[in-house]
Order: C-alpha cells, then sequence, then structure tokens
C-alpha cells in the first residue's frame, strides 16, 4: 500500500502533471588546491523556481559555505555550513520529491543517509521507519585535519577528528516533532588514491534520539571536499 503522502499528492495535483522549471546557481571557489586544500573559501547558492504555466508552484534555495583555515604546516581548519529552504506559492507545497533529506556522508556522519526529519505516514496513520525529507535543511561541519604521521609532507593520506550537526524539518502542516538537532563526532580519513579521492569516516552520535538509525563506518568515493 502506498504511504499517505504519496496518495494526498496525487489526490491533489493528479497523477501526471508539468512543470516549467527555472534555475540560477552562483559558485566561488578560492581554494589553493583541489586534491590538498588548505586555505580558501567555497561559496555556493543555487535556486529554483517553477513558473506560473505549470502545473505545480514551487520554489527551492540552498546556500553552501566551506573555509579551509591553515594553523600550521601540518594542521588545516576545515569549517562548512549549509542552509536550504523550499515552499510552494499560490496555494501549492513543495513537492515530496523535491525534499532536503539529512543523514550519512555530505551532511552528518554516523546516521544513515536520509535518515533523520519526518517519517512518512502510512494509509493508516501511522508512523513508518521511512522518511520523508522536509522543506527546511541546516547541516555544519568542523573538522581539524592533518596528514597521517610518518608519511612527512605527502598530503595524499589525511586524517580528521571531527563535530557534524545536522535535522531537516517538513513543512507545518506535516505535524510531527523530529527532535532537536543531531550531533555527532569521529574521526574521517581522506585518501587521494589512484582511483580518485576516497574518503571514509567513523562517527557516534552525541545526542541520539528514540528511533534514530545510525551507521558507525561510512565511506564516500569521488569527492575530496
Amino acid at each position: 500500500m502506498s504511504p499517505q503522502q504519496y496518495v494526498d499528492f496525487v489526490n491533489k495535483y493528479g497523477s501526471a502533471n508539468t512543470t516549467v522549471l527555472g534555475t540560477v546557481g552562483y559558485a566561488y571557489n578560492s581554494l589553493d588546491s583541489v586534491l590538498y586544500p588548505t586555505k580558501g573559501t567555497i561559496h555556493a547558492a543555487g535556486a529554483e523556481l517553477s513558473t506560473p504555466v505549470g502545473d505545480l508552484k514551487f520554489y527551492k534555495l540552498n546556500y553552501k559555505y566551506q573555509r579551509y583555515v591553515p594553523l600550521s604546516k601540518d594542521f588545516t581548519l576545515y569549517m562548512s555550513g549549509e542552509a536550504g529552504y523550499g515552499n510552494g506559492y499560490s496555494g501549492d507545497e513543495l513537492p515530496f520529491y523535491k525534499n532536503f533529506y539529512a543523514g550519512g556522508m555530505g551532511t552528518i556522519r554516523g546516521y544513515q543517509t536520509a535518515s533523520l526529519g519526518p517519517r512518512v505516514v502510512n494509509a493508516d496513520g501511522s508512523l513508518s521507519d521511512q522518511r520523508t525529507g522536509g522543506n527546511r535543511r541546516i547541516a555544519g561541519s568542523v573538522e581539524l585535519l592533518f596528514p597521517l604521521p610518518g608519511l612527512g609532507l605527502d598530503k595524499s593520506l589525511r586524517l580528521g577528528p571531527f563535530v557534524d550537526a545536522a535535522q531537516v524539518w517538513g513543512q507545518s502542516s506535516d505535524g510531527q516533532d523530529v527532535g532537536p538537532i543531531r550531533f555527532t563526532t569521529g574521526l574521517s580519513a581522506i585518501w587521494t588514491s589512484p582511483m580518485g579521492p576516497l574518503k571514509f569516516a567513523v562517527g557516534t552520535p552525541l545526542n541520539k534520539q528514540s528511533g534514530d538509525k545510525l551507521q558507525a563506518f561510512q565511506f564516500q568515493m569521488g569527492q575530496s571536499f
């Protein structure tokens, strides 16, 4: 049986619809290196807007900030923050398939991918373990990067103790209490391998709540930051 969220969407907008979407973005990058950044800043902002000629009327905004601060020859402080917001206009809501998600590499390590935020409401009114995402998201991270001891000036393998934070909230009509912003801490390893950048993380929650889905070890390929 389909989740009530999907049923409600089809009942309101039909099983097929047309969206005429416009997008705009801005990015600024002053990093000193693509593979081994030690200083510099990234700003990235994006917006999506569905035009009134389509069936669905909504907008979605997102901003991300990253900064590397050299503390010494070996140590680099990395900080990042992200905020996203979306909503509908002219009586519409943000479509569920445009929702933000949080959990996993890129938002908050130590939690399963897309495991935070409101839950899917089943047809009988009960809450499932599946998450719906939401129209608001915040995420942030602080990490201290340094080369593996014994490798000298080789920065192809860097370690980093970190603290992450993130949460997702649904639209007011969802009526679900998703609890406080979650925090995790742990250790990451970034290896610039012959196959490309590989990132590993071991994380543990600092304020786990009932029903949270954890994943202590996580892996990502293809991104160095």
